[in-house]
């Protein structure tokens, strides 16, 4: 922030402070009534405007642009009416120091004369000061006046920043909260972004071999070749309405809609599902394994992107999946076999399983084991998921 900055910044004010010049010039100087009333009249408009939201935008943009404030567009009425008070009277203050420094330095001039003249020969310096300046009451109003203007122009002039900073912006406890607003939306985002890469990620892999199967046995099995058609488009289906959602959930920010995943069975027509794909399945889910209502939804995505990971990897196109509850929790295993130049999947889907896990406060891993690619993640129990 530069010296013309700040200067920039109180010429405003001190042009809305005029009326109070007019007024004590009218009142000392010219003998008409009238003039000193609208004077006033144009002081009380000054004041007035204070309280103008008008003029609380026009402040908060002079100290963001002038001053390099970081305001707050929302903040309180009262703070901004307070500064734009505090920023009149710095404008005022400095009108009056203005006009008052050549009277000021006339009456001292003409004081001193006096004094090198021989007439205060004798006189200390605050003896001078006594004598020239507060030797009557006028004299010593005008000067409280004078040095209350000078000096609370100077201490505006060097402080608005700071001043401007404590009143127009935004409080420790306003920055917390925005800041966490901004982490819970940044949490919503990655969620959202992570349902998507696995949906769509799901329903390509899957369309993409069905629809090689479709290729190679429409001359061969009409039928089958239907089937795997019918199959493409029930998971590109699946993949917009999840597409849709999330689309809106940006959108508008309401919620997601009511997850299709109730029960284990969602996992079980997604198993069949990639059964039909050409994918071996050895899968370990008892129906009857209690879980809680929100590990659903995250379970569903896990076992998504496993089964995605073994479609795209696997060699041969087999995976065993096992799924079990403990003590410790629930604990999801997934293994398919991988050849020695094949890439073990290691990529954005395994480190969005990785942060569902975390979410929940659970773990997971993943490695190559004798040719074996194993998947192994651990949620906790609900109520052992950290605060």
């Amino acid at each position: 922030m530069t010296l013309l900055q700040r200067i920039l910044f109180v010429i405003p004010a001190a042009i809305a402070g005029l009326p109070v010049l007019f007024v004590v010039f009218t009142y000392f100087f010219v003998d008409d009534p009238a003039l000193t009333v609208i004077g006033v009249v144009g002081l009380i408009a000054s004041v007035a405007l204070c309280f103008l939201p008008v003029i609380h935008r026009g402040e908060k943009s002079l100290a963001s642009e002038l001053l390099g404030t970081d305001v707050d567009e929302d903040g309180a009425y009262r703070n901004s009416a307070i500064f734009a008070g505090l920023h009149l009277l710095a404008g005022t203050s400095t009108v009056i120091a203005v006009c008052l420094i050549p009277v000021a330095i006339g009456e001292l001039s003409w004081r001193l004369k006096d004094a090198f003249s021989g007439k205060w020969a004798t006189s200390t310096a605050v003896e001078l000061l006594m004598g020239t300046v507060l030797d009557s009451p006028f004299r010593v109003l005008l000067f409280v006046v004078f040095a209350g203007a000078i000096s609370y122009s100077v201490v505006f002039f060097i402080g608005c920043a700071f001043l401007a900073t404590r009143v127009l912006g935004r409080s420790l406890e306003d920055k917390l909260a925005e800041s966490e607003a901004d982490r819970n939306r940044l949490a919503i985002q990655n969620e959202l972004a992570r349902d998507i890469h696995d949906s769509v990620g799901h329903a390509l892999t899957i369309a993409s071999l069905q629809a090689e199967r479709g290729r190679a046995r429409i001359d061969v099995d009409a039928g089958d070749a239907k089937d795997a058609l019918s199959t493409v488009l029930s998971v590109c289906q699946r993949a917009q309405a999840d597409l849709d959602d999330v689309l809106r959930v940006l959108r508008t920010g309401e919620p997601r809609s009511s997850t299709q995943v109730k029960d284990l069975r969602s996992i079980g027509d997604l198993i069949d599902e990639v059964r039909n794909a050409g994918l071996v399945v050895d899968a370990a889910i008892p129906l009857n394994l209690d879980v809680a209502e929100d590990r659903l939804p995250v379970l569903y995505r896990i076992v998504q992107e496993a089964l995605t990971n073994a479609m795209r990897y696997a060699r041969p196109h087999e995976l065993r999946l096992r799924i079990e509850n403990s003590a410790d929790g629930l604990r999801l295993v997934a293994e398919n076999p991988v050849d020695g130049g094949t890439d073990s999947g290691v990529g954005k889907g395994l480190q969005g399983i990785e942060a569902r896990a975390l979410l929940l406060g659970g773990s997971s891993s993943a490695h190559v084991v004798a040719g074996w690619f194993v998947l192994d993640v651990r949620l906790p129990h609900l109520e052992e998921v950290p605060a």
